[in-house]
């Protein structure tokens, strides 16, 4: 696993637990709990995004021209 895709997984993972915790001790609607929501969203739609363009690429490459 490359160092970003490592990265990107740690910073997921300590925003998704942070995400536990603040539900936990909040409850699921507090707005500190939807903002913190809202960026885990953001950040898992960015590392999807950076694993398509990985895998666009490494298709590119190893296609025929």
């Amino acid at each position: 696993m490359s160092n970003r895709m490592t990265n990107d997984r740690e910073r997921f993972e300590y925003c998704r637990e942070e995400l536990n915790r603040l539900g936990a001790r909040y409850g699921l609607t507090h707005p500190l709990v939807i903002e913190k929501s809202k960026q885990l969203d953001k950040m898992h739609n960015e590392i999807i995004k950076s694993g398509e363009e990985v895998i666009t690429t490494i298709i590119k490459q190893s296609s025929p021209a």
